[in-house]
């Protein structure tokens, strides 16, 4: 006896599991903005400080 022609086997794709793990994988990274801030100089006090003496002591006053 032969199958009825609806009868075929799902085809099963892993499309949803594919995006499913890279929605999380990307969600997970961290963000560009982020990266920026991490790797910007950061400027204490002290350097601040040191700056502001070495300008006087070349003679720039104001």
């Amino acid at each position: 006896m032969k199958r009825h022609i609806l009868d075929k086997p799902k085809s099963r794709t892993n499309s949803g599991l594919k995006l499913s793990f890279s929605r999380i994988e990307l969600n997970s990274l961290p963000h560009q903005e982020s990266l920026l801030l991490q790797r910007r100089p950061r400027r204490s006090a002290n350097s601040q400080r040191l700056r502001e003496f070495a300008r006087i002591e070349r003679g720039y006053l104001a």
